[in-house]
Parts: structure tokens; sequence; C-alpha cells
């Protein structure tokens, strides 16, 4: 089966004030989540991010998750998603089949 991915934004952060703008965000916490089907891994991660000011302005109030998570992986480029992604990909792959296990005691009832 093929691993899925979800992404998320958990947090931002901003200066109040710059320039004439207001509540302008200069980080944001990611957590990109995978799963197996069967089993879930997650990777976190925090990176700041500069006024592009070439783009229109976005207010605070009428950001989505979807624009932030853009901004993100872009921030991020296609080569350290797909490095993320892979870090998740190996938990997944350990959780489906530990090298270590620790099975009940068998002197244990069940």
């Amino acid at each position: 089966m093929t691993n899925t991915y979800t992404w998320s934004i958990t947090g931002m952060d901003c200066y109040p004030q710059q320039a004439s703008l207001t509540d302008v965000v200069f980080a944001i916490r990611w957590t990109l989540s995978g799963t197996d089907g069967s089993n879930t891994a997650e990777e976190h991660g925090s990176l700041n991010v500069a006024l592009d000011p070439t783009q229109p302005f976005v207010p605070f109030s009428q950001l989505t998750e979807n624009k932030v998570i853009e901004w993100a992986q872009s921030e991020l480029g296609t080569n350290q998603v797909a490095w993320y992604q892979g870090l998740v990909d190996l938990q997944l792959s350990a959780l489906a089949t530990p090298e270590i296990v620790s099975p009940a005691l068998p002197w244990t009832p069940t």
C-alpha cells in the first residue's frame, strides 16, 4: 500500500506591525503526518518566512491552512519536502516490521 501524507499548521508567529502592515507572519510551525493504512508517523518542524514584496499581502484573518501549507512547502523546497516524507516512510516501515519486539512474559497470564 502507498503511504499517504497530511500537512498541518500548528502555529504561526507574527510581527504586530511591519511597515504599514499588521500581523505579518514570519514563522510557521508544521506537522507532516503519514499513514500506511495501519500505522501513523509524524515529523514536526518550523521555519521562517519573509514577506515577499512581489506577492500581494494576505491579511492574517484571511489566511487559510492550505495557503500557509503552500508557503511552508515552497520555503522548504521540493527536495526537503521529499526528505521529510522519506523520514515518515522510515518510521512507518519500522512500525510495520519492527527489528525489536517485547513479547509478554511467558509466565504472565494473558
